[in-house]
């Protein structure tokens, strides 16, 4: 019935294994954390900005590392 929802099948069609699919849910997560950084914390001078611009940065290279992990661990 829910078959879009099994993670077996998601697996099987993309090519995944479950640790590729895992890094790639995490990858995503990032980036959405990184986008939705900028509308939770607001910056009132130059110092808060450059805060929440190296968060972002942190929260893009986390996601960077997850779709790497994620392409080193998909399957041949």
């Amino acid at each position: 019935m829910r078959t879009w929802l099994d993670t077996a099948v998601i697996r099987n069609t993309m090519g995944q294994t479950t640790a590729s699919l895992v890094a790639l849910l995490l990858g995503i997560f990032c980036i959405i954390a990184a986008i939705m950084t900028g509308f939770i914390y607001s910056a009132t001078t130059v110092l808060d900005w450059q805060a929440v611009q190296i968060w972002r940065i942190e929260w893009l290279l986390a996601g960077v590392a997850m779709f790497a992990a994620g392409i080193l661990l998909k399957k041949r």
